[in-house]
């Protein structure tokens, strides 16, 4: 899926960037500022020096200057959000949906991804606000984060088929959490880059769903939430110094457009 080629000269400037920092210019249809690209291209390649780059599949940063920007993935010219009924997006924040009919998706498909192997993944995301609810912010019925549950200071996750709460997680309204798997029979769980626990839980088949944002797909119908939707990824495993590397570069590039 794809929307566009931008209309602005960013090579004119004369600066040199990374070729996937360039990429994603490229496909961003409103000029950007040169800091903004700086803090851009500096997350590529930080995320390429500790190999987290080509581990995924999905790598979309909604906190963006524009709508537009803020629903390309970053890693390639696939899996463009597609916003649905109007999801809200807030500059330099992200999106966020009503709870009911607004969401966005993507066509990503974990039953035929590249990176996420049914015994191989990692997924996350970042959000800015709250909802007290069993509700996952991305993702399908079978691979979902909710930032906050029914219980102010809980984490929800959702593996294949079973359902955790981590109720010893203080949840910070700026939330970001990870899930990883690097075997069949347990996976990991992150809050902002930090281990937190291992869940022994069988995994199974990738489920044939595409993924959504600002809710998930649960049998084709919108489980929605309302929390602020800044950051989604998606892909092969990544160990823990990747993912505690991934929170530090996430949060330079959070700090320099305004999010503490």
């Amino acid at each position: 899926m794809f929307v566009g080629v931008s209309t602005w000269d960013f090579s004119s400037r004369g600066v040199s960037y990374d070729p996937d920092a360039a990429n994603i210019f490229s496909r961003m249809t409103a000029p950007q500022s040169e800091a903004r690209m700086s803090l851009i291209n500096d997350a590529v390649v930080n995320m390429k020096d500790e190999g987290i780059w080509p581990n995924l599949d999905i790598f979309h940063v909604s906190a963006s200057a524009d709508s537009q920007s803020g629903r390309i993935n970053w890693i390639n010219g696939s899996y463009t959000l597609v916003a649905v009924n109007a999801p809200v997006h807030q500059v330099d924040r992200g999106f966020t949906g009503d709870g009911a009919t607004s969401y966005l998706r993507n066509g990503y498909n974990t039953s035929t991804a590249a990176k996420l192997l049914q015994n191989s993944n990692t997924h996350g995301v970042v959000t800015l606000t709250k909802q007290l609810a069993n509700r996952g912010d991305y993702g399908t019925s079978s691979n979902l984060i909710g930032s906050q549950s029914t219980s102010d200071n809980a984490l929800f996750v959702k593996d294949m088929t079973a359902s955790f709460n981590f109720s010893t997680i203080t949840t910070s309204v700026k939330s970001h959490n990870t899930v990883s798997r690097n075997s069949s029979g347990s996976f990991d769980v992150y809050k902002d880059g930090a281990y937190v626990s291992s869940v022994t839980v069988s995994s199974s088949a990738r489920e044939n769903l595409e993924w959504y944002m600002c809710g998930y797909n649960n049998g084709g119908t919108l489980v929605g939430t309302t929390r602020q939707v800044a950051a989604m990824y998606a892909g092969g495993n990544l160990t823990s110094t990747q993912i505690a590397a991934l929170n530090t570069i996430l949060d330079t590039y959070f700090t320099g457009v305004g999010i503490s």
